[in-house]
């Protein structure tokens, strides 16, 4: 009645400090949208929990869907955050340990999830991809050994897969990293799509949560792409209709540093069936194609008459 909306749970199974199931779970916005549905909800603690540490065995969420909305500058779950706020100050406390969560193992499968920026005039295309309108459809994925320190969130990302809006399909997306307001980590990332196949470590640093709204041009990347790795131009067709007919594949390796608006790229070494380019330099001006200057330094070309 309070947040003036629906929230319903059909059945719920605790077990005391042991395990807790929720069935059926159904949550509207303000303004009558699906914010979180879920037939199946199930969490498992390890053992008791303390003043300094909750520790869940394991996590299961199924056939789950999730709508976020931006409008006017707000997003459909704001009324949930200001209904919990305080408005009194804030007391200094005496310092001490942070409070830790931790979760062994987390699985997710099924789900549907909806972000779309009301907010956002950029037209829609059909298969091109869309920052103002991603939809993912049956997203599968499996979290081990997640600790939650203050802001710092460390995970290992076992397996990811879905299905976006566009036609992009992402098989399976594997690393271990760390997200907090001072950046992401990302070791041993793998990603692997219907034309692609990457391997890469990359770090991302900003100074507070805020960076990452103005990422393109406020945080600073750097990327180690490893050898091996295959980039499918059919991938690329959906932010660009410029390659929307060549299947050619891209065996890359390379070292990148910057931000996206301003990357220098070095020990490049790009080949496609007998044709091989080792370089160096720097491209500014992404995301806008158009606009963008791209200044490259080639050390060595070796081709053959058929490429």
């Amino acid at each position: 009645k309070q947040w003036k909306t629906k929230f319903s749970i059909g059945a719920l199974s605790v077990t005391p400090f042991i395990n807790c199931g929720l069935k059926d779970v159904y949550l509207e916005d303000t303004c009558g949208n699906v914010l979180l549905k879920t037939s199946y909800l199930e969490a498992n603690l390890l053992r008791m929990p303390t003043t300094k540490k909750l520790v869940v065995r394991n996590v299961v969420i199924e056939n789950s869907q999730c709508n976020l909305i931006k409008d006017k500058h707000k997003m459909n779950f704001q009324f949930i955050i200001d209904y919990f706020k305080s408005n009194k100050p804030k007391k200094k406390k005496p310092k001490k340990p942070p409070f830790v969560i931790e979760v062994r193992d987390l699985k997710m499968k099924n789900m549907d999830f909806m972000l779309l920026n009301k907010d956002s005039d950029r037209p829609i295309v059909k298969n091109m991809f869309a920052p103002n309108k991603i939809v993912c459809k049956n997203i599968n994925l499996h979290f081990k050994d997640i600790s939650i320190i203050k802001d710092s969130i460390n995970v290992e990302m076992k397996e990811l897969s879905t299905k976006e809006r566009f036609g992009l399909e992402l098989k399976e997306m594997s690393c271990k990293f760390v997200v907090s307001s001072k950046g992401i980590e990302a070791k041993d990332a793998k990603i692997k799509t219907q034309s692609s196949n990457l391997a890469f470590d990359a770090k991302m640093k900003t100074t507070t949560w805020k960076t990452y709204k103005y990422f393109i041009d406020s945080v600073y990347c750097k990327i180690n792409m490893k050898k091996g790795s295959v980039a499918g131009m059919k991938d690329a067709c959906y932010w660009t209709p410029k390659v929307s007919n060549c299947t050619q594949k891209i065996a890359l390796n390379f070292k990148g540093e910057g931000w996206i608006s301003n990357m220098r790229v070095k020990d490049m070494d790009i080949r496609s069936n007998n044709t091989r380019i080792l370089a160096y330099g720097n491209v500014v001006g992404l995301p806008y194609i158009k606009n963008t200057y791209f200044n490259i330094v080639i050390k060595d070309v070796s081709c053959s008459y058929n490429d």
